[in-house]
């Protein structure tokens, strides 16, 4: 311990800067030893439609565990992210329970996977913890956006406030109008991710990536219903091109007509998760180290 205190206070006190800062490894770093995926699949249309976000959530603790090559014990603090969920507090807890993971294992919810990350990341490098599990999980077939609830006369006739009811295909028509993005380019960005996103998918690249999650197809509480298990994204568009998305009509055309469902973010189901730990707690482990995080900062 004598040793490695020293080895740390070297470290504190040799200059550098920029990338070679960042290179630098201490014993106090947060590391990532694991980092996995579900696949992302389509709501109301793809193979996790019938499959609830608390079973989404369940399936990828199991899958996140089995990946992770740890006793969840060792688990400091749970992080989930998610935004539509009903009671997700119930869920995130529940499922962690029956996942595996023990009673003792904290769960905290938060409405942003990458909030997660950065929530169990400051808790490691505050020394609250030595090793915690960040998930994001959403399933918009079992919960769909129903929009902004009734808010109270204040805010409403607040200027700024008031924009918080809007919906993401306002601020999407917002964006393009205030930074002169077209059409036409919309549309080419958007083919141009499907093809990069078809190229990795068909060459394996996201194999890597994704864990193979247990899900259902059928209504739940129907007899049909059976238990499946999902491996790929199945919302990819083979074979997209520029001139095919520009065929497609406005989807909001009362606010400027630019987004549409070809050249928009896919309404998905899925969930992701992430081990960090403080880099001497990986290396007793054993565990390879697959990224440092540094910090998080919001734009």
């Amino acid at each position: 311990m004598a040793l490695e205190r020293i080895r740390q206070l070297k470290s504190h006190l040799t200059h550098s800067s920029g990338l070679a800062a960042l290179e630098v490894k201490r014993p106090d770093d947060v590391v990532i030893t694991m980092a996995v995926r579900s696949p992302l699949c389509k709501s109301k249309k793809g193979a996790l439609k019938d499959t609830g976000s608390d079973e989404l959530l369940t399936s990828m603790f199991k899958a996140a565990i089995q990946k992770s090559q740890i006793d969840p014990s060792i688990i400091g603090d749970i992080c989930v992210g998610t935004v539509l969920a009903p009671g997700a507090m119930y869920q995130a807890r529940s499922a962690a329970i029956a996942a595996g993971i023990p009673v003792t294992t904290p769960v905290q919810v938060v409405n942003s996977g990458l909030m997660a990350v950065t929530t169990v990341a400051n808790q490691i490098k505050a020394g609250q913890i030595d090793v915690g599990l960040a998930v994001g999980v959403e399933s918009m077939s079992a919960n769909p956006d129903m929009g902004a609830p009734h808010l109270s006369e204040e805010i409403s006739a607040h200027s700024t406030a008031k924009d918080c009811k809007e919906p993401m295909g306002w601020t999407s028509e917002n964006v393009a109008n205030d930074f002169a993005v077209t059409r036409e380019e919309m549309d080419q960005w958007a083919a141009a991710s499907f093809q990069r996103a078809s190229h990795a998918q068909l060459a394996g690249f996201f194999k890597s990536e994704i864990v193979p999650i247990d899900a259902f197809s059928g209504a739940p509480g129907s007899k049909e219903r059976t238990k499946i298990v999902v491996t790929e994204d199945d919302g990819i568009r083979h074979g997209t091109t520029a001139e095919g998305l520009s065929k497609i009509r406005s989807a909001f055309p009362q606010w400027g007509g630019k987004t549409t469902g070809g050249n928009a973010s896919q309404i998905t189901d899925g969930a992701a998760a992430v081990l960090l730990m403080r880099r001497s707690k990986a290396e007793e482990l054993g565990l390879k180290v697959i990224a440092k995080w540094v910090t998080t900062t919001v734009v």
